[in-house]
């Protein structure tokens, strides 16, 4: 793969070339290097034929979902095999993911909290991306042996990020495995990689879903409901169960930023809490969620989950509602300037 993508001579690149992978992706593994001039560079390199079984894999999963039954109607599985089968593309394309990271490190790259590693242009084509190497402490190691304080500290920035990604950029990286995330205790930065499932948001579609997480939090649940009805959550031709088990859903996630202070994610009982909710659900929806929400959704959830793991305490509150009145402000300017 390297010989196809960068020429027999790819070597010549190199100061040193690792030729074990030292990580390994979904769609690829990756390699250390030196390059020549001293850069240590992490090369990730995609399978061979990867790209082109990704729609007879889904095919061959759909047929089988449709044939056992295990998959429940109200989950669409046409719907979601179709989106997955956009995602996947895009994510074996390396040159598309190459443009996304840098425009992720260009709105982040001021932020204290954080480094993204540097591209290197020259040598990245669709199926090779090369990057500066980061270093440090994966979160099962963090989880394990960092003190309270660090893992708290930690947290937040995994919340800020998130929130950040979504209401000032409408940008996310919608990928929240563990292995994305390294923490430099050197640098005292929390080291992000992988972009390849970035998405972009309108903000149209942002007016109404910041607006239903602000609800959430003031528990105001007719709000909450009309908001998810313009959203496309709801019909409005649901029966009273749905109606109410999805409120009560939306304001058990909206719990964190809902909470005056510390929220501790190491004793909270939201999960099983949401979990419960879930059979009512299935049982009642009439309408696919949101396209936009799939992406979201995994990435907010990863957020706790990481954030669970950790048994990070800290203010999601602060966190949020300082970018709520950022987006409304700004939204307000946008408004008056075009009126």
């Amino acid at each position: 793969m390297l010989a196809q993508e960068l020429g027999e001579n790819w070597k010549d690149n190199f100061q040193s070339f690792e030729e074990m992978p030292f990580a390994a992706a979904s769609i690829g593994q990756v390699h250390r290097g030196v390059l020549k001039d001293g850069t240590k560079v992490a090369v990730k390199v995609q399978y061979p034929g990867v790209k082109e079984s990704i729609d007879s894999d889904l095919n061959n999963l759909r047929r089988l979902m449709i044939y056992t039954g295990v998959f429940p109607k109200q989950m669409f599985l046409d719907r979601l095999i179709d989106y997955s089968r956009k995602e996947l593309h895009e994510e074996c394309n390396y040159t598309l993911e190459a443009e996304k990271q840098i425009k992720m490190y260009n709105f982040l790259k001021d932020d204290e909290d954080f480094t993204i590693p540097r591209i290197i242009e020259n040598l990245s084509t669709e199926r090779i991306m090369v990057s500066e190497l980061i270093e440090g402490d994966t979160i099962d190691y963090i989880s394990e042996n960092y003190p309270q304080e660090l893992r708290d500290d930690i947290g937040r920035r995994l919340m800020k990020v998130t929130l950040k990604e979504l209401f000032l950029f409408q940008t996310m990286q919608t990928d929240p495995n563990p292995s994305n995330y390294y923490f430099n205790r050197k640098t005292n930065k929390l080291n992000l990689i992988d972009f390849g499932g970035v998405h972009t948001y309108s903000l149209e579609f942002m007016d109404k879903y910041i607006d239903v997480i602000y609800s959430a939090t003031i528990q105001d649940r007719q709000r909450v409901l009309d908001i998810s009805r313009e959203l496309g959550y709801l019909t409005g031709e649901e029966n009273q169960t749905m109606k109410t088990t999805h409120v009560d859903s939306v304001i058990t996630v909206g719990e964190p930023f809902a909470t005056t202070g510390k929220y501790d994610f190491g004793s909270q009982t939201l999960t099983t809490r949401t979990y419960k909710l879930m059979p009512q659900m299935l049982k009642n929806r009439l309408c696919p969620p949101p396209q936009e929400t799939y992406s979201i959704h995994r990435k907010l959830s990863g957020a706790f989950l990481l954030s669970m793991k950790m048994r990070s305490n800290y203010d999601c509150r602060s966190i949020f509602l300082p970018l709520y009145e950022e987006y409304k402000q700004k939204r307000q300017g946008i408004t008056r300037t075009f009126l």
